[in-house]
């Protein structure tokens, strides 16, 4: 599979609090465009994204930093805060394991290049599903969860996001769920 660098295309890096951590999610855009219209469009479509998981996101959620590079480039400059980063779900006090929980879509681009995308701060007694802990989050199980992929895919059609390659994603109609083993390690050590 063809690699590319890092920097092929152009990047939107969201720095976030969210259950006591601080996190960030580095989504791609194709290009810059004039005056700025596709990185205004990919910050755009990130916040639609976000506006979905509202509902269970706690909230302490909060959004410290945008920032993008165009492509070729590896300087990031800031830009616009991501609106719809509200929580609802009070945050638990007493339980640091929460800080290591996350959701993830995953999908491919039109080229076969794997995407991925985390998210810290959702509440997991919000998408948890009665009896069926398999650590995925299948079509059904989860309104917003299936909204926020659906909002993700829906950036496709007008490229508006991307993967590595510069082609559109396609995310799987699913999303992962599991404590992150950086988060872990990191909790152990206390």
């Amino acid at each position: 599979m063809t690699s590319y660098a890092p920097n092929f295309t152009g990047r939107l890096r969201v720095k976030y609090r969210a259950a006591g951590g601080v996190h960030t999610q580095t989504w791609r855009f194709p290009t810059y465009g004039p005056l700025g219209v596709g990185m205004a469009a990919a910050r755009d479509a990130v916040n639609d994204v976000w506006l979905e998981l509202q509902n269970i996101m706690y909230d302490d959620l909060q959004c410290l930093g945008v920032t993008y590079a165009q492509e070729d480039s590896d300087i990031f400059l800031p830009t616009s805060l991501i609106s719809a980063m509200i929580g609802t779900v009070a945050t638990p006090v007493a339980k640091p394991s929460d800080k290591a929980y996350a959701v993830s879509f995953v999908g491919r681009t039109a080229t076969g290049q794997p995407a991925k995308e985390f998210f810290y701060g959702i509440a997991e007694l919000s998408v948890d599903v009665s009896g069926l802990q398999n650590f995925r989050l299948n079509p059904g199980e989860n309104g917003a969860i299936d909204a926020a992929i659906a909002a993700a895919n829906s950036f496709t059609a007008g490229l508006t996001l991307c993967g590595s390659d510069g082609t559109g994603v396609t995310w799987y109609p699913y999303a992962n769920q599991k404590p992150n083993d950086y988060w872990v390690k990191r909790l152990r050590q206390g």
